[in-house]
């Protein structure tokens, strides 16, 4: 299981990325922006060193439940994002440790390949992406 991203809440995904953007300079390296009509979100990639970036995850509906996260909470980093070789296998191994499956789907941003969300034990969200 490899770090892929942390995921990251924003309302504004052109803000989001001026504001990465300024941070990083000429080091800043960031993926198209992708619609996944499945979860109702746009996210785009920002490259934080080899291999692993930020995902900026933006809600497409104001009445969502991940916009109302950020609004009501102020919840911002809220997943983790693992590439496993054989997500089947990974999310068998992770629910026999107590893991809970969310759902699964497959997403624009990886080229349509199978993800699943999931909670571990202490209720952190872990997203994984197969490879």
């Amino acid at each position: 299981m490899d770090l892929h991203h942390v995921g990251c809440l924003t309302l504004d995904m052109e803000a989001s990325l001026a504001s990465y953007q300024v941070l990083m300079g000429e080091a800043f390296e960031a993926s198209k922006v992708y619609d996944i009509t499945d979860q109702k979100v746009k996210v785009c990639f920002v490259k934080m060193t080899d291999g692993v970036s930020l995902e900026l995850v933006q809600p497409l509906e104001e009445s969502s439940s991940l916009a109302r996260l950020h609004r009501k909470k102020g919840v911002n980093f809220y997943h983790m994002g693992f590439k496993v070789a054989e997500i089947d296998a990974a999310i068998e191994s992770l629910v026999q440790k107590e893991y809970r499956l969310i759902n699964k789907f497959s997403s624009e941003a990886f080229g349509m390949k199978t993800c699943a969300f999931l909670y571990n034990p202490e209720l952190h969200l872990i997203e994984l992406i197969e490879q």
